[in-house]
């Protein structure tokens, strides 16, 4: 009986994870859109590092830091 919750648990987690690389993929797809951009405007290596260190807090990370939230309090509830 204990091997069976314990295996329904490793389940649930596994489909936990997956719900976070669904939810995660377009979060981080959307960041690295924006790096990419500077990437393609930058004409070299330095300008590119100049870009990120003065646009770090301008990219785009609501979606995923919100989605960074979710985690503890799921796995949380699946330790009750």
């Amino acid at each position: 009986m204990q091997r069976a919750a314990h295996e329904r648990s490793d389940h649930d987690l596994g489909v936990l994870a997956d719900q976070l690389q669904n939810t995660a993929r377009p979060q981080i797809a959307a960041m690295m859109g924006q790096i990419e951009a500077m990437m393609a405007e930058a004409h070299s290596l330095e300008e590119f590092r100049a870009m990120m260190l003065a646009g770090f807090g301008n990219i785009n990370t609501s979606g995923f830091e919100a989605m960074m939230y979710v985690v503890p309090a799921c796995l949380h509830r699946k330790r009750r």
